[in-house]
């Protein structure tokens, strides 16, 4: 009598299919990576077919750190407001502002408004957690001391860039 016991899925992240293309494009036949990978050959057929899609979302992460854990090539809702909401906030970071959840909620539903999104948008905190995890936001409040290294540094480095002159010319 057969058994009813089914493969286990084994969802693969992106970085993985990455390195099975990467395999693929080199020349290995289908069965080696998905050996190395632990997965079925259709697994990998799969991934081969859909290399476009996968590269072109590659292509358009903003941070490595999203996309190491990540396994769906899904985007958001409303791919424009994520986007906008997202080089505002990069914007404000690289100032120093410090930018709390609330605060980029509030300007989440601006923007929403700004650029005629969905009446029904709500930022609520579940939403957040998702825009954190697809752009590898980690900290929404540093201090401003880390952003720009301080006095201090900006002084060492100063004097030794003045050696560096002095000795070489």
């Amino acid at each position: 009598m057969a058994s009813n016991s089914k493969w286990k899925r084994n969802v693969l992240n992106i970085e993985t299919k990455v390195e099975i293309l990467n395999r693929l494009e080199k020349g290995e036949i289908g069965a080696s990576p998905a050996q190395f990978y632990n997965v079925g050959k259709s697994t990998a057929s799969e991934v081969k077919k859909k290399r476009e899609i996968t590269l072109n979302f590659v292509s358009k992460l903003d941070s490595e750190d999203g996309s190491k854990n990540r396994k769906t090539t899904r985007e958001a809702n409303n791919v424009l407001l994520d986007r906008a909401l997202y080089l505002w906030f990069t914007q404000r970071r690289s100032k120093g502002d410090l930018i709390s959840g609330p605060l980029l909620c509030e300007k989440a539903l601006e923007l929403n408004d700004k650029l005629g999104g969905l009446a029904d948008f709500k930022a609520s905190t579940g939403w957040l957690k998702n825009l954190k995890s697809r752009y590898g936001i980690r900290e929404l409040q540093i201090e401003v001391k880390s952003l720009t290294g301080g006095k201090n540094s900006a002084c060492k480095f100063t004097e030794t860039f003045l050696k560096h002159v002095e000795e070489e010319g």
